[in-house]
């Protein structure tokens, strides 16, 4: 009777767990970092909407060749701040005409600013960690509304958006896990739940200097092959030798002349001079006036760019440059730049 028993048992375990298996979604599938939740190519990805309390962020995905891409960044940026309610001059006194100031108003608004700029490293390493997007299980399928609310799937959430041609893939960014602080994640399209590892969409809250590509030439020393440099009255080339040896490489003048100390000392400046922020629409400087031009050749293709100075809205006299990396007019470190130029005239005298 006790075996009759066992043997019923354990039929209706095997078929309970055959059900179990055919309602999941035949689409997952396993990867080397758990479950993939949307199986994109990098091509495929063409934008990116983040929303979060503080800060909205969107992504426009750009081709350059086949295998390399970049993104231009609309990042908006909320704060709350305390102002005095408009009056008018009558009411500014307790009584009219007493000279008695009447006590100040305030009220509470969210300020909105919007910038735009070239997506930096970090949030191009985030679309590589989503081509494909994985996670680290698959938690569980059309929860209840309970098991939402202890995820922190329902209130206090932030939203995230991928895009490609086919459409768009909404994800609710939920709590995060105690110990590891991995992420809970759910997909709009089927109320799938994820833990998605915790640093995926960190990145995503990140201030705007965090975000921003700061590279004037998007190529390492080491790619660098040639690099031309010109003001309005003379020209340098510099040859970068033995460049795959990083203890013997140097850079030279084609003439053969020059200081290797001097042009080791001025190229270095200017491979690490950095952009300090992408100028907006509204901020466009007048008078601007070119200084250097440079052009080189580097392993990614040809590079070109400007330096110049110019007057910014505040009537600020400032360092400009635009290359063919930025894609857009930037600001740099004036003492920097302002040495950079200064000590080419060094060179070429």
């Amino acid at each position: 009777m006790k075996r009759s028993i066992w043997i019923h048992s354990t039929i209706l375990l095997l078929l309970l767990g055959a059900s179990w298996k055919a309602s999941q979604k035949d689409e997952i599938k396993a990867s080397s970092d758990g479950v993939v939740v949307l199986d994109l190519e990098h091509d495929e990805l063409k934008g990116l909407l983040f929303e979060g309390e503080r800060q909205t962020l969107q992504l426009e995905i750009e081709a350059i060749d086949e295998n390399r891409h970049y993104a231009w960044t609309t990042l908006t940026t909320r704060r709350e701040v305390t102002r005095p309610v408009p009056r008018e001059e009558a009411q500014l006194e307790s009584f009219p005409g007493s000279g008695e100031g009447a006590e100040v108003e305030t009220e509470t608004v969210v300020e909105e600013k919007t910038v735009r700029f070239k997506a930096g490293k970090s949030l191009d390493d985030l679309l590589g960690k989503l081509t494909p997007f994985s996670a680290k299980r698959l938690i569980a399928q059309s929860p209840s509304p309970e098991s939402l609310e202890i995820w922190g799937l329902v209130e206090d959430t932030e939203r995230v958006v991928l895009k490609s041609a086919s459409g768009e893939r909404v994800f609710v960014l939920g709590g995060k896990t105690h110990s590891t602080k991995d992420r809970y994640v759910l997909d709009s399209a089927d109320q799938s739940v994820y833990l998605v590892d915790g640093k995926t969409f960190g990145v995503l809250s990140r201030q705007r200097r965090s975000l921003a590509d700061k590279s004037l030439l998007g190529a390492k020393e080491s790619e660098i092959e040639e690099i031309r440099v010109e003001n309005s009255e003379k020209a340098i080339v510099l040859a970068h030798q033995n460049r795959a040896d990083r203890r013997a490489q140097k850079w030279v003048l084609s003439s053969g002349t020059g200081n290797p100390d001097s042009l080791a000392d001025w190229t270095k400046k200017l491979i690490r001079l950095l952009a300090d922020e992408y100028v907006q629409s509204e901020d466009m400087p007048e008078g601007l006036r070119e200084v250097l031009k440079l052009s080189a050749s580097s392993d990614l293709g040809d590079i070109s760019m400007t330096l110049s100075k110019g007057t910014d809205p505040n009537g600020d006299i400032r360092w400009y440059a635009q290359s063919s990396h930025t894609r857009q007019l930037v600001i740099l470190d004036g003492e920097q730049a302002a040495s950079l130029a200064s000590d080419f005239e060094a060179l070429v005298n």
